[in-house]
């Protein structure tokens, strides 16, 4: 049985892993993963299509005139935004630890959003996977409907096999998986709040960010870990460009905006 030395201290679980810079890599990366939804996804796809945004938030869009494939779009925001922040991810030197993790929760993000999305709007009828099913197959719905929760299962399976990973070059990976988790669930909520019309968006913030990721707090106890990896050491450039960057995302996604 081993002792601790007499005066010395046990190891915190974030002893060689900065606290304050993890938290806002997640904040950063629940942002990002929003935007790519909201912003990049459908209303990308409205705007390119000739349409007109009136409602664009962190958790609800509406474009005039309505059309088919704006619901398909939010979707394909983020499944795309996984993609890409895991191949760029892998062309990042491993010294780069920041940066990597930074897409690590980008692409968890991402993916368990639309896993749980899926699942979630297949079973109660509702959500953009709903609607663009429709659109794709019309009826009937029950096959549908049950190959959406496949899909859902499918998209679960790949984001906890990437992220097991993705996460083995880190020492201690159950310590960064569980505050990135809680500070990319908490942000989500609080740029929620922003909205005053609706205070439902509250709880679906909640859900698409910090429910759909509950493989990140199971991934936290399970991951075999690296004691050679770089430590994710302090950097005020990037605890600053996170919180400038979430609080252009509150002002702006948070509130609303309409064109």
């Amino acid at each position: 049985m081993s002792e601790t030395p007499a005066g010395s201290r046990p190891l915190s679980p974030l002893s060689r892993d900065d606290l304050p810079t993890v938290l806002a890599l997640g904040l950063l990366a629940a942002a990002m993963t929003t935007t790519a939804h909201e912003a990049v996804g459908h209303g990308g796809f409205c705007l390119l299509h000739g349409g007109r945004i009136t409602q664009l938030t962190s958790v609800y869009f509406q474009c005039k005139p309505a059309m088919d494939g704006v619901a398909a779009a939010g979707p394909i925001g983020n499944l795309t935004a996984a993609l890409i922040a895991w191949l760029i991810r892998r062309m990042v030197p491993a010294a780069h630890a920041r940066l990597r993790l930074l897409l690590v929760f980008v692409t968890a993000f991402s993916l368990f959003w639309e896993a749980g999305y899926v699942i979630h709007a297949m079973i109660h009828d509702e959500g953009d996977w709903v609607f663009a099913a429709r659109e794709l197959f019309g009826r009937p719905e029950q096959p549908w409907r049950i190959g959406g929760i496949v899909l859902g299962i499918i998209l679960y399976a790949v984001g906890i096999l990437a992220m097991r990973r993705a996460m083995r070059p880190y020492e201690r990976v159950g310590a960064l998986l569980r505050w990135g988790w809680l500070a990319g669930s908490t942000g989500a909520v609080i740029a929620s709040l922003a909205y005053t019309k609706d205070h439902a968006a509250i709880g679906q913030a909640a859900l698409e960010v910090g429910a759909a990721s509950w493989p990140m707090i199971l991934l936290s106890f399970r991951i075999p870990t690296d004691q050679s990896a770089p430590a994710i050491t302090r950097s005020w450039a990037w605890i600053g460009a996170a919180v400038i960057l979430y609080a252009v995302f509150v002002a702006t996604l948070g509130r609303g905006l309409a064109f």
